[in-house]
């Protein structure tokens, strides 16, 4: 868990730095449907 927590917290850091609003590479667009 520490590990994990760690590079979840770095990946975030870096993506702040890199992406406008830090967020997730892809934006995925969903009504919530499972098929």
């Amino acid at each position: 868990r520490i590990l994990e927590g760690g590079t979840w917290a770095a990946g975030r850091a870096i993506a702040a730095e890199r992406r406008r609003g830090g967020g997730p590479p892809l934006l995925i667009v969903s009504d919530g449907t499972v098929f």
